[in-house]
């Protein structure tokens, strides 16, 4: 009898300890298969990242090739400022220049005889 007893709760115990290492499977199955997930997931979101990071990458690329096309217009755009400004300064000069050669030419007062070189004598005719 006592050996039927300890057969029974051999067997009983052979069936918990099977039950367990069936259980540990199924729970070693299902963290791999969680595992598998987490690491499809974060493959899956580094993937997202790096498209991301490219497309922001090449947006920058372009904003910056944009930046120095303006750079370069508003340089040109300054060097043509500064030829008209330059020129303009010739102008004022010329027309300073002007100013004054016509101020030195011209009669303290107005003629009556209508000659434009007033009351002076010309240059240009030495016979008078």
């Amino acid at each position: 009898d006592a050996a039927t007893a300890l057969t029974r709760q051999t067997q009983a115990l052979r069936e918990v300890a099977q039950a367990d290492a069936d259980a540990a499977r199924e729970r070693l199955a299902d963290a791999d298969r969680r595992a598998q997930q987490l690491e499809d997931t974060a493959r899956e979101r580094w993937e997202a990242l790096r498209v991301e990071t490219e497309q922001r990458f090449d947006r920058l690329q372009a904003a910056e090739r944009r930046f120095a096309e303006r750079t370069q217009h508003a340089h040109a755009a300054l060097g043509a400022l500064r030829s008209q400004v330059a020129l303009l300064d010739h102008v004022q000069q010329a027309e300073a220049q002007l100013a004054a050669l016509h101020t030195d030419t011209a009669p303290p007062y107005p003629d009556p005889t209508g000659d434009p070189n007033g009351a002076r004598p010309s240059t240009a005719d030495p016979g008078r």
